[in-house]
């Protein structure tokens, strides 16, 4: 759940495999070589272990009108 202009939105997943809390240090901006639409609505890519996490600007993709 977020709120966005004073909007409060939900969004309906099919499941959840795991919650983790990502510290600010690991996160990186997403590298300037992905030029996809889906990329647009990437924050931040973060490395945890051997996993890749993509941070999706929720926000972005609300008030998208593309």
């Amino acid at each position: 759940v977020i709120e966005v202009n004073k909007i409060v939105v939900g969004f309906i997943v099919d499941s959840v495999n795991e919650v983790i809390r990502i510290n600010k240090s690991t996160l990186e901006e997403t590298p300037k070589s992905y030029n996809s639409k889906v990329f647009e609505f990437v924050n931040n890519i973060a490395k945890l272990d051997d996993r890749l996490i993509i941070i999706i600007d929720l926000e972005k993709l609300i008030t998208d009108n593309n």
